[in-house]
């Protein structure tokens, strides 16, 4: 609003300066390799159908495929070799955050082919790789 003073504009400079900061941080290295480029583009497609069948958000899905990038970004070589695994434990952490209900465990292993325990390994797996940081700054 117009000649309001909220006390944000002081500490803009500051905050994009964080944000800028931990764009950085979590900038994605080592991906994506030519090879892994039809692997992943698989994997995407896949969510993608998850993602209608269980009809999930959008921005479940774009979590899911930013997080699935971030993980394979982390892993390299021994990540891409589980993609379908991965895929589908980050679709299904990022089906908890941003959607109101969420597959159980045995569904979602069930639609991606999976055994249960394996996906909860993978989905544990997922979040220490990333040390719990779900979330990326972008600025």
């Amino acid at each position: 609003m117009d000649g309001v003073d909220d006390g944000l504009d002081a500490y803009a400079e500051d905050i994009e300066f964080y944000l800028r900061q931990r764009e950085i941080k979590y900038q994605l290295t080592n991906y994506i390799q030519p090879k892994w480029i039809k692997a992943r583009h698989k994997e995407v497609v896949f969510m993608y159908q998850t993602q209608e069948e269980l009809r999930a958000s959008d921005v479940a899905l774009n979590r899911g495929i930013r997080t699935m990038d971030r993980v394979l970004s982390a892993l390299g070589e021994e990540g891409i070799k589980n993609i379908g695994l991965i895929g589908a434990a980050c679709m299904l952490v990022s089906i908890k955050q941003e959607d109101h209900s969420c597959p159980d465990l045995d569904t979602m292993a069930y639609i991606h082919s999976v055994d249960s325990e394996a996906l909860r390994d993978a989905e544990r797996m997922v979040l220490n790789t990333l040390k719990w940081e779900l979330e990326i700054p972008v600025v």
